[in-house]
């Protein structure tokens, strides 16, 4: 997570920042144990709220990607409907790919 912030604080190009996104994904699925939901979902959110913040920077094809990723955690309806800031940070980052965060349909990338 470190080195995601770090590359996402300085002009790096897309292609550098999309990896930081995406080894820090890797790390936080790899690194907690599977039955350790809050612990994961904890983490995510944190790289949700970045990924929202940088959305200018990287593709819509990186981000239609990196969606499934979030929709096998934070982004179920079920816990949606309990944190509202979290939807708000996923329509921030994702919104524009066609995924609408209200009705479950799916992105047009």
């Amino acid at each position: 997570m470190i080195r995601l912030w770090l590359t996402s604080s300085h002009p790096a190009q897309a292609e550098e920042l999309q990896q930081a996104y995406q080894d820090c994904l890797t790390a936080i699925e790899y690194s907690r144990p599977k039955e350790d939901i809050a612990s994961r979902h904890a983490y995510f959110t944190r790289i949700l709220r970045q990924l929202a913040a940088d959305r200018e920077r990287l593709s819509p094809e990186f981000r239609a990607e990196v969606l499934g990723r979030f929709k096998e955690s934070i982004l179920e309806e079920s816990f949606l409907n309990g944190h509202p800031l979290i939807r708000h940070w996923a329509v921030q980052a994702f919104n524009d790919l066609g995924f609408d965060f209200f009705s479950g349909s799916e992105p047009d990338v």
